[in-house]
């Protein structure tokens, strides 16, 4: 939504409305996340319209529909930077805020699956908390707040987040799966000591 760099407008322009669009794709990935950590299957009410979002990520890439082909620039001198924000159009500024909506939802359900005592979901939820307060700020930047643009920063947190929580995952699998193949060795070797003493009192049976 804003560049401190030097950028053509044009060029600013393309590259808001693909920022856009990759936010869409990403939440619509958490939503079925967030299905997936609370252990439900949506409805299909709830289907159309992880549908409907999803399907507005090609939508925004069309010039006009999201943003203008104005832009401001607007300075922020504690940092020596001066950023280039394209103008959001009508549309977009309904957009962002259903957006922003979905993100609410999801914090949410991120927060049930914590207080459910899901594994990582409070790290988590904590993670995707940061990323709705730098969108947040974001907004007031973009509604003329003398404020830096947070967001582009902030997208990193969840993603570290979200590769320890794979990685310790990945860790109790690994844990998980020798301590099954601990088990597994000693009760071949029980079973074989079982066999062979019955096999042992056969033939002695048998003299």
């Amino acid at each position: 939504l804003g560049t401190n760099l030097a950028w053509p407008v044009a060029t600013v322009n393309v590259l808001s409305r693909v920022q856009i669009a990759s936010v869409i794709v990403n939440l619509w990935g958490w939503v079925h996340y967030s299905d997936s950590l609370l252990g439900r299957r949506p409805g299909r009410l709830e289907r159309a319209a992880a549908a409907a979002l999803v399907a507005a990520a090609p939508v925004v890439l069309v010039p006009g529909v999201v943003f203008g082909s104005a832009s401001v620039d607007r300075p922020f001198p504690p940092l020596g930077v001066v950023y280039r924000q394209t103008v959001t159009t009508a549309s977009g500024g309904l957009l962002l805020t259903a957006l922003t909506g979905v993100a609410v939802l999801l914090l949410v359900r991120l927060l049930r699956a914590w207080r459910a005592g899901v594994t990582h979901a409070g790290l988590t939820a904590a993670a995707f908390a940061v990323l709705l307060l730098f969108g947040a700020n974001d907004a007031l930047a973009i509604a003329g707040a003398d404020l830096p643009f947070l967001l582009d920063t902030g997208v990193s947190v969840p993603v570290l987040a979200m590769g320890w929580v794979i990685t310790a995952r990945f860790v109790d699998s690994a844990r998980e799966l020798h301590r099954l193949r601990v088990e597994l060795l000693a009760d071949v070797e029980a079973r074989t000591k079982d066999l062979a003493a019955a096999l042992d009192a056969l033939h002695q049976a048998e003299k």
